[in-house]
């Protein structure tokens, strides 16, 4: 069921985004795929310890850093699906496979 969802939602969004730069689905979405894969297995650290640091230097106390990491579940490998998909589409496009759209 996440796959599903991951892949309506990232198709909706790469029509959205396609549709706002009046290009073709398939020419964004190796794009939109980038985007989503390092939404994916991105670390959301560097606000964080920046904000920690700004704690600690104002209070003097020295707060203890957890190392978060996201584990590769249905969410990551149905956005590498997604991501390898418009790879594949983007390189068919580049070589002329798939004609240019009028």
């Amino acid at each position: 069921m996440t796959v599903l969802v991951t892949l309506i939602a990232e198709f909706g969004i790469t029509y959205g985004v396609a549709y706002a730069l009046n290009v073709r689905f398939f020419e964004i979405m190796v794009f939109t795929g980038i985007a989503f894969l390092l939404f994916a297995v991105g670390r959301t650290g560097i606000l964080s310890n920046f904000m920690g640091s700004n704690v600690s230097a104002q209070t003097g106390i020295i707060q203890a850093r957890e190392d978060s990491y996201r584990k590769k579940g249905q969410f990551f490998y149905s956005t590498l699906a997604f991501f390898l998909i418009g790879l594949v589409i983007f390189i068919l496009l580049i070589t002329n496979v798939i004609p240019p759209g009028n």
